[in-house]
Parts: structure tokens; C-alpha cells; sequence
């Protein structure tokens, strides 16, 4: 369930298949229902005089008989308020907006590593200082009988050395012994190396990789992102409880505190923050995202989180409505899976 903005007017009105649901099990019960805000937009969390924020505050000051929407169970709420039967298991997820391929201007630079690059460096200035010295003491090239000076000697060096690596010609030919062996050598190393790098360069053309900013929490730790966690959730209590020692608490420096909804979908939207919460919720607002714009900006990280959290409605501790609410809740749900047993095997049950 999520609630929306009458337009022109400050008053919100709740929406989705929930509110239907409650209306019918209250409805059955013979109760009126009056939906109200939740308390600063929150679930509800534990203060440190003890005292809850949000919906659990409400029920435990008696301020409503029943939660609207579903909470996580745990235990320190189950010592402050009731819940129903579970409706279904829950696990906490993050979606981060969807990178796309660019442009890469260093793109040339990616086929070899920074340490093959310097060794390559390396053995360039090898390669010229070893032409160099046979060059100018053996008559190492020859195109004419007329000597050369030592600033022509640099550059026929440097045009051999240079040159062969890019496969380019040079008009000067090796004369000496020494000098074939070592421009020999330095052929079929340039040739290896041209020949690698031309075919790593190729296949990274051909077959792109999108690298994702970060696929846990480790690494969105790490990326610095701004994470959004909806206020007074479980998710949240966890964060703000965790060890000194663990990464749920280096995510507090992270934690981004949105009130306003709408605000915040927009902000994960365009990349702005991360959604840190039910995976529930982030896949409505994935299918959301795509109805409206038919397309997938949005990813979701392949680390999950609390996978057995139990989600229930929440009532004040001892109400009378647990015991009256948890048949109505077992008979509408066991029925919406038993027709999608039913459907998945072929057979239509209808019930008298």
C-alpha cells in the first residue's frame, strides 16, 4: 500500500490492493475504517528513552487499532506490539540506477595493464640506447658513406626504435652484425606486442562490459554512494544498532533522510541515491518505472539481505482484533494461492 496526493489539495488519499483487503476484512467484522498518517511518515523505531517513532508509537499509544500496511516483524517490536499470521517472507535489496556504455577517450590505453605499459616502456628505452651505441660506434645503418653526427644519430635511433614498434619504415638499414641482431630482436617483439594488442583491443570492441557500480554492500561501502533507507524501518533500526566493527555501521556515514516519497523515487530514479529496503517495494517501482516510461533505468545488486523477515499487519499489544483479523487474513490469501496452484496446473476451481 502506498498513499498519494490529492492534486490542488494537502491531503493524501492511500492507494493499492492492500487498502481493498483491509476494507474487506473489516468490512466482514462489522468495523468502519479510518485510515490515518503514519507518524512522521515512518514504520516506527525504538528511541533511546525506549519509546517508538511512527506506526508503532501510534498502536502503542493507542492512538489506532491496526496498522494500514504491512511491518517487519522482530523482536524487539513483538515486545511492544501483536502481529498477524505472516502474509509472506520479505529480504532487503538495493537498486542504484542502471549504467550505460560511454564513451571512453583511455579506451586505447585498457588492452594492456599499467604494469605491461611500464615494462613496454621500458624496454623502448632498451631497445634506443642499444641502437644508439652500435649506431654511432659500429656503423650500425648505412644509406649513404658519409657520417653522421651525433644529434642524426638520436633521431635515426629513435626513428628505428619508435618507428618498428608502430610498424612504420624507416629508410635506414642495419649494417652491422650487432645491429640485424638487435633490431631483429626488437621486430619480433613488436610484432608480438602489436599483434596482442591489437586483437585485446578488438575484442573489447566487439564485446562491451557494463561495470556496475556496486553488486553488495562491500562495494557500495566502498563507492561512497548516498543511500536512501525509508525512516523508522526495520532496515533502518538494524543500521543504527549495528557493531562498530560491522559494515551495517559504515553505512550510517551513507544514510540519506528523505520524508517526502516522491522526492525520494525521484532521487533514485536519476541516480542521485541508492534504495536500501523491501525488495517488495523495489520491484514495484522498477515495473512502475517501466510502465510509465517502457524502459529499465534502474538495476538491482545481487546481494540480499534478511531473507526470512516475516511481514505482517500490526495491532497494539493485546487487542482483541489479532485473534479476529489472523482467520479472514489465512482464508483471503490461502485462497489467492490456492487459484494460482490451481491455474499453474491447468485446473479452475470455483467455490459455491
Amino acid at each position: 500500500m502506498f498513499v498519494e496526493k490529492v492534486p490542488g489539495k494537502a491531503t493524501y488519499v492511500p492507494k493499492g490492493s492492500l487498502v481493498d483487503i483491509l476494507e474487506i476484512i473489516y468490512g466482514e467484522l462489522g468495523y468502519c475504517t479510518e485510515w490515518v498518517l503514519g507518524d512522521g511518515w515512518q514504520y516506527g523505531r525504538q528511541l533511546p528513552n525506549k519509546s517508538w517513532t511512527g506506526i508503532i508509537g501510534q498502536l502503542m499509544r493507542g492512538e489506532i487499532d491496526a496498522s494500514g500496511t504491512l511491518l517487519s516483524q522482530s523482536p524487539s517490536r513483538m515486545s511492544v506490539i501483536d502481529f498477524s499470521v505472516p502474509l509472506y517472507m520479505d529480504t532487503q535489496a538495493m537498486i542504484y540506477q542502471r549504467p550505460v556504455i560511454l564513451s571512453d577517450l583511455a579506451g586505447f590505453a585498457k588492452p594492456y595493464t599499467g604494469q605491461v605499459w611500464l615494462l613496454l616502456f621500458i624496454s623502448l628505452i632498451m631497445a634506443f640506447l642499444l641502437t644508439f651505441v652500435f649506431h654511432r660506434y659500429t656503423d650500425g645503418f648505412q644509406q649513404s658513406k658519409r657520417s653522421f653526427s651525433g644529434a642524426e644519430s638520436v633521431w635515426v635511433s629513435a626513428e628505428w626504435t619508435i618507428g618498428t614498434l608502430l610498424s612504420q619504415p624507416c629508410a635506414w638499414f642495419p649494417r652491422s652484425v650487432a645491429m640485424k641482431i638487435v633490431i631483429g630482436t626488437w621486430f619480433v617483439a613488436t610484432f608480438v606486442i602489436g599483434s596482442v594488442y591489437r586483437g585485446n583491443l578488438k575484442a573489447m570492441l566487439i564485446l562491451p562490459k557494463l561495470r556496475l557500480p556496486f553488486d553488495n554492500l562491500h562495494e557500495l561501502i566502498e563507492s561512497k554512494l548516498p543511500t536512501y533507507v525509508p525512516a523508522g524501518s526495520a532496515l533502518m533500526q538494524t543500521i543504527y544498532e549495528a557493531r562498530a566493527d560491522s559494515q551495517f555501521y559504515q553505512l550510517q556515514q551513507q544514510i540519506v533522510h528523505e520524508s517526502d516519497i516522491a522526492k525520494a523515487k525521484k532521487m533514485i530514479i536519476t541516480g542521485k541515491t541508492v534504495a536500501f529496503t523491501s525488495q517488495y517495494l523495489l520491484a514495484y517501482m522498477i515495473h512502475e518505472v517501466y510502465a510509465l516510461t517502457k524502459s529499465c533505468p534502474l538495476y538491482m545488486a545481487s546481494e540480499k539481505f534478511f531473507e526470512t523477515t516475516s511481514i505482517s499487519f500490526a495491532f497494539p499489544k493485546g487487542s482483541a482484533l489479532t485473534a479476529k483479523v489472523n482467520p479472514m487474513t489465512r482464508g483471503i490469501f490461502d485462497g489467492v494461492h490456492s487459484r494460482a496452484n490451481s491455474k499453474q496446473s491447468g485446473k479452475t476451481k470455483i467455490d459455491a
